[in-house]
This record gives C-alpha cells, structure tokens and sequence, in this order.
C-alpha cells in the first residue's frame, strides 16, 4: 500500500492528539480560561498533514481492527519520511503516538519492519523501539545506538547482510535474490 499524496488528517484523530495535549495546553496559553477547550476541539479544522502522517492513523486503525489471535507485519519503505528526526508541532506529538503504537503492536501480535537509509534520519522515538537492525551495503548505523559502524557496511558484499540484535551481538548473513511477484494487497481509490 502507498500512503495518499495529499492527506488531510483525521478530524477524530486530530481530537484525540490535541485531547491528549490538554494537561500541557492548560498550562500555556489556554489557562485561566482563555479559550474553552472544549469547544476549540468540537471545531477543529481540517489539518493537511505530511502524507507519511497516514501511517499513523493506519497504526491505529490495525490496532482496533485486528483480532487477538491473528498475526499481521506491517513493513514501511523510506522511513525516514514518515518519522523524521526533526519535526515540530503536532507532528511531534503524532510520532510519539506511533513510538507507543509499536509497543501496542508487540502485544498484539503485529510485527513492524521499516526500512531507511540511516537510521539517524528517523526520530529517535521509533529507532529506539527496534530489537534487531539489518545493515546493509552501504547502510549508516547511528553512533550509540549500534555495535555495527559504517565501515563495517561499507565493505558488505552484495547479498550480505549484518544482523544485529541491538547493541547485544551481530553476524553476517547471506542472502538470495528476492524473487520478483505480484503486490498481494490492491488498493483502488474511489
């Protein structure tokens, strides 16, 4: 699945984020009763978002749907673009959502798998959720975070892998080429 291009944020998701941002938001400006937050949250605008912000919502979304005893891996490409490591406003507090969406997912059976080129390039909040890395040719380990360094990457050849439980123990593995097939989801917009 790809996310959509243009996203405009889920106005119940959008109330959910900014009711769990009330205790803080209290505090500021909307203190002593400048603004009912109540009110502001039963008029909340349409937010366009970063697209790779739908990847949240889905997180969710597959948190409330899935049954117990199913199993499910959700794999995302460029990670990075989703969960930058630099963000600000309401996309700070999304990706903290989704850092605690991934603890969710272990208890419910759901693996998550994300794929970047450095993982100094995606928040902190998600790296730091990861139990095993696999380096690539090429790949940029984030200092302090792995036992792996970009010199050891740099010298992988093609088909080898490092895998690494994170900063426990790594090895090289090796493997084939994937086979090329079909998509097994097909998505149609309406």
């Amino acid at each position: 699945m790809y996310e959509p291009r243009d996203y405009i944020l889920d106005p119940s998701l959008a109330r959910q984020l900014f009711k769990s941002l009330m205790p803080a938001m209290k505090q500021s400006s909307f203190k002593k009763g400048k603004v009912d937050l109540e009110e502001m949250l039963d008029n909340l605008p349409a937010i366009p978002s970063p697209s790779g912000t739908w990847w949240i919502e889905f997180a969710h979304g597959i948190l409330s749907l899935k049954r117990k005893n199913e199993f499910v891996s959700v794999f995302l490409d460029e990670l990075h673009e989703c969960f930058p490591a630099h963000q600000s406003n309401y996309l700070w507090h999304l990706v903290d959502w989704m850092s605690r969406a991934i603890i969710d997912f272990r208890r419910n059976n759901i693996s998550f798998f994300g794929t970047t080129h450095s993982t100094g390039m995606v928040d902190y909040r998600i790296t730091g959720r990861s139990n095993y890395f696999q380096w690539y040719r090429g790949s940029i380990p984030m200092a302090g975070s792995s036992m792996v360094v970009k010199s050891i990457t740099s010298m992988l050849p093609r088909g080898h892998i490092i895998l690494e439980e994170t900063n426990i123990k790594f090895g090289k593995v090796q493997s084939s080429r994937i086979p090329h097939q079909p998509p097994i989801v097909h998505v149609e917009e309406r």
